[in-house]
């Protein structure tokens, strides 16, 4: 009965896992391709979505908890399931707080071709891709290649804001929309960040050891 529960468990955090999938890629494409629609979808729509997921899947953990008290790897599992649970919301927020700055940055139309997001958020949907098929798949050493791409999105959002700080310094005008470009660096980093939390979560479910990337 308990491994039932895991299954249904799992089943619906893939369901999850592949709604926030689907937020990232409208993010990419209200932002590079320029389909503001999209950007709203994500602010009106999917928002409400992952967040009421998000509640569904953490009442699921702590009510198996509650009935089977389970032990060893069983007990890993949920508790990091619960983990990456809240690491899928905060995700989630991010990529709402890149869709708002996007949707005032498709007026600035210049700004938008100073800096090239779409490399960047490429490598986040990848990391995030991966670090799920890490969990499903109990493998650590694909987990441990997210962790390790952690610092290519670090350097995008220091280099962004090196960027434009400069201009912003020469141009006042300029300040609204650069602070909006650092903005969205910002949560793409934090984004990065919550994904190798999920690959370090993979690695302590499958090996029972704590992983963490050096700094």
């Amino acid at each position: 009965m308990l491994n039932e529960k895991i299954i249904q468990l799992k089943k619906r955090f893939v369901e999850y896992a592949d709604l926030l999938e689907d937020v990232l890629q409208k993010v990419y494409s209200g932002l590079c391709l320029r389909e503001d629609h999209l950007l709203r979808e994500v602010i009106d729509i999917d928002e409400p979505m992952v967040n009421d997921m998000e509640i569904e899947i953490d009442d699921f953990c702590l009510g198996i908890i509650a009935q089977f008290q389970p032990k060893a790897k069983s007990l890993r599992t949920i508790m990091m399931i619960s983990k990456i649970n809240n690491d899928f919301e905060r995700i989630g927020d991010q990529a709402v707080n890149v869709a708002e700055s996007s949707l005032y940055l498709l007026s600035h139309e210049s700004f938008l071709m100073l800096v090239d997001f779409s490399t960047v958020l490429n490598q986040i949907i990848r990391m995030y891709g991966d670090s799920v098929q890490s969990f499903i798949q109990e493998d650590a050493d694909l987990a441990r290649k997210v962790m390790e791409q952690d610092e290519i999105v670090d350097c995008f959002n220091r280099d962004v804001y090196h960027k434009l700080k400069g201009e912003m310094q020469e141009d006042p005008k300029l300040v609204s929309p650069a602070l909006q470009v650092i903005r969205i660096a910002r949560n793409f980093e934090r984004m990065a960040d919550h994904i190798t939390n999920i690959a370090e979560d993979v690695v302590y479910v499958v090996e029972g050891k704590v992983c963490k990337r050096k700094a």
